[in-house]
């Protein structure tokens, strides 16, 4: 790190361990500002910038840090130069020889394109080094001056200050730990501790921050709040000038534009695990990919903290060349789409966690984050979180066109088309006793719909038989956690003579999707099973779509003579909506259908 010497007026290099206490300048940068040109040809005198730096050195000097140069100097190569202009500024307010050779006013200005002086920016190695060293110099300094050149002395303007909606001057603001604040006269304003209420009020700063808590301990949503109404110059340095708030580290690349934000957030992954990074909202209601365009998107995060309880989140992730790879804690909220569940809540209110909509692509494990119902993201409770399931998958930041065809509605059901109303063979005959659905069940219809919010099972069509015993068999239909179509058919007329009894409860007692994960009821095997368990298990690929899935199994396999029974599932158009449909065909028995 270079200083200048307040006694010998040259600059000199010292390592970390060995730095001397110095003082530091953050200012809102205006026209006719002092350029490295400036300071190799003597013409900063009469740039009106010159006037700022003057009142920063007399204000080192009164806090016995001395005077060094200003804000705008790096390198002047002329040892003549330096003497000239500082001496000629200094005039005989600062005896040089009085001077301790620690006193030390460093104000290295290194935000290339916008503070030309200070760094040769033909040197992106020079500059790289700056820009991520920025933090740490602001923090290391003993005094930080803030001259806010648009405030005047009856404080009435401070909270409209440009200063505070500047992009650099955020961390200007929080790194040091002694601020203090001069109008555009040089008058005292206060420092960050006495005004940290209004500052808070005026920034969205926590006060805990502007008392010198460690950024680090907010989530990552709400830091990038404190950054979301502030500008830069050059749409790059919104991102630069984060990178200390973070405290990673990246090369510059002056000309990428937004990508550098994209660059930021990949690097913040690399470091941290608090997915309240993908928390952020848009007002885009096209498909997207998890990573925010700006930090103007996280400027409703400002209240939200990390999970008071256990993290649901337990797996790294990382961008590969198929997108980012993560798994998230999923719910199923309607068709192809998840509720994902991050590990954030909104303070003050338990149980408000906070969670954002993917959608499955027509690719296998392919997402992308939409808008549902007008919002990108919602709350909800804890609970929640236990019905989840999770799912691993991969998120393309840049989302490919959308076919005209896909864009279709998908319904978050099933269409009956055709379904055994009554068989008889023999003494074995069976009749419909009971359709249980989410929805209204409509026998001329016969739509089985899940609601926005739920999942799994939706809907059982429970077949009561003629003998003695009063057996019961049960059809049931419901989707997977990757909406895969799975249907169950369990009971003596689907299979083995099987004594059944029908569940009682409510509806979601009655419709308990458990038997979906083949744990207890059948098998994940995609083709039928008959014979070796009491009952069927159907599950249909969600990929294949239109493409009718069929399978054939013995409808009462103690009678092997039996022609083969048939189902088939398909995604068809009905309407204006995508549906899947089902065909139930007992070709074996005395059928009546519904259809």
């Amino acid at each position: 790190m270079r200083l200048l010497n307040a006694t010998s007026l040259k600059l000199e290099e010292f390592f970390d361990d060995t730095l001397p206490p110095y003082a530091i300048l953050s200012h809102r940068w205006q026209d006719d500002e002092v350029s490295f040109q400036d300071m190799q040809t003597c013409s900063a005198l009469q740039r009106a910038g010159y006037a700022k730096l003057k009142l920063c050195c007399d204000q080192a000097v009164k806090d016995g840090l001395g005077y060094a140069w200003g804000k705008l100097i790096l390198i002047p190569t002329s040892v003549k130069v330096r003497q000239q202009l500082a001496f000629e500024r200094l005039g005989s307010h600062i005896p040089a020889p009085r001077l301790s050779p620690y006193n030390w006013l460093f104000t290295m200005l290194i935000r290339w394109p916008v503070d030309t002086c200070c760094i040769d920016k033909s040197s992106s190695a020079e500059l790289t080094e700056s820009i991520n060293s920025m933090y740490r110099w602001y923090q290391g300094a003993a005094a930080c001056y803030a001259y806010l050149f648009d405030v005047q002395n009856d404080r009435a303007s401070f909270s409209m200050s440009a200063w505070f909606t500047r992009g650099w001057t955020l961390q200007e603001l929080i790194a040091p730990a002694r601020v203090k604040f001069y109008s555009s006269t040089w008058d005292n304003l206060g420092t960050k501790a006495d005004l940290k209420d209004e500052i808070s009020s005026i920034t969205g700063i926590d006060i805990e921050v502007l008392g010198g808590a460690d950024p680090a301990s907010f989530c990552v949503a709400k830091r990038m709040s404190w950054a979301s109404q502030r500008t830069t110059t050059r749409a790059e340095d919104r991102a630069y000038s984060l990178l200390g708030i973070f405290d990673v580290n990246m090369p510059m690349l002056y000309g990428e534009g937004e990508k550098a934000f994209l660059r930021l957030q990949d690097e913040i992954m690399k470091h941290s695990d608090d997915n309240s990074l993908f928390a952020w909202s848009s007002t885009n209601e096209n498909d997207r990919g998890l990573l925010a365009k700006s930090p103007s998107d996280f400027s409703d995060c400002s209240n939200f903290i990390r999970v008071s309880g256990l993290k649901v989140n337990r797996s790294p992730y990382f961008i590969t060349n198929m997108g980012l790879k993560i798994e998230f804690p999923m719910i199923g909220w309607a068709m192809n789409t998840y509720l994902a569940a991050l590990d954030c809540e909104i303070e003050g209110s338990p149980n408000s966690r906070v969670g954002i909509f993917l959608k499955l692509l027509d690719e296998k494990d392919q997402c992308v984050r939409i808008m549902f119902e007008g919002k990108d993201k919602r709350t909800f409770d804890s609970k929640l979180v236990a019905q989840s399931t999770h799912v691993e998958i991969y998120v393309r930041q840049r989302v490919p066109g959308v076919r005209p065809e896909h864009q279709m509605d998908v319904m978050y059901g099933f269409w009956l088309r055709k379904l055994p109303q009554t068989a008889s063979e023999e003494y074995f005959s069976h009749y419909i006793d009971e359709v249980i659905s989410r929805n209204t069940w409509n026998e001329e219809s016969r739509f089985f719909e899940i609601p926005v919010g739920s999942s799994g099972t939706a809907g059982a069509v429970w077949y009561k038989s003629l003998r003695p015993d009063t057996t019961y068999s049960v059809l049931k239909l419901g989707f997977d956690a990757s909406f895969n179509p799975v249907c169950q058919l369990r009971g003596s007329w689907w299979g083995p003579l099987t004594m059944l009894s029908k569940p009682g409860g409510s509806v979601d007692e009655k419709l308990d999707p458990t038997w979906i994960s083949g744990t207890t009821d059948g098998h994940l095997d995609p083709t039928w099973i008959s014979g070796t368990t009491d009952g069927h298990i159907f599950r249909g690929d969600r990929l294949q779509g239109p493409i009718p899935q069929v399978a054939t199994f013995k409808n009462r396999v103690t009678r092997n003579n039996l022609p083969e029974s048939r189902i088939s599932i398909a995604e068809e158009v009905v309407g204006k909506q995508r549906v899947w449909v089902v065909d139930i065909e007992l070709p074996a028995m005395d059928t009546k259908y519904l259809e």
